[in-house]
């Protein structure tokens, strides 16, 4: 699965972002319904519902001027009907971020190279 999303921001917006990973996490916070689709669209083939996804701050690296990678937290939600029984866990995961050129948009793509394909 690699999910990605693309969210719109202007040139300001981005020199704002680039100086400060507190900034950059407030930004991401602000658009949290596209983190948590995009976490609910890898976890709906094992049955989890995602829950509270948060940016970890100091988990924002740039690699160059426009990509990184950042973390997210969250509790995963599973409910088995047949039981009645609810159960939740910690999860994480990495986020890749790419800056279009004229800095107009970020696209945000989930760092799934290292899952399984065939779901065990």
């Amino acid at each position: 699965m690699n999910e990605k999303t693309f969210i719109a921001l202007t040139p300001e917006l981005f020199r704002s972002l680039q100086g400060s990973s507190e900034v950059f996490s407030e930004f991401l916070m602000g658009n949290v319904l596209e983190l948590k689709s995009m976490l609910d669209g890898h976890w709906f083939l094992k049955k989890g519902s995602v829950i509270d996804p948060e940016v970890v701050s100091d988990s924002i690296r740039w690699t160059d001027n426009v990509t990184g990678t950042f973390k997210t937290e969250y509790r995963v939600s599973f409910f088995f009907a047949c039981d009645g029984i609810t159960q939740e866990k910690k999860e994480n995961m990495m986020f890749d971020f790419r800056v279009d050129a004229d800095y107009t948009g970020i696209t945000l793509q989930l760092d799934t190279r290292y899952e399984r394909v065939d779901e065990l």
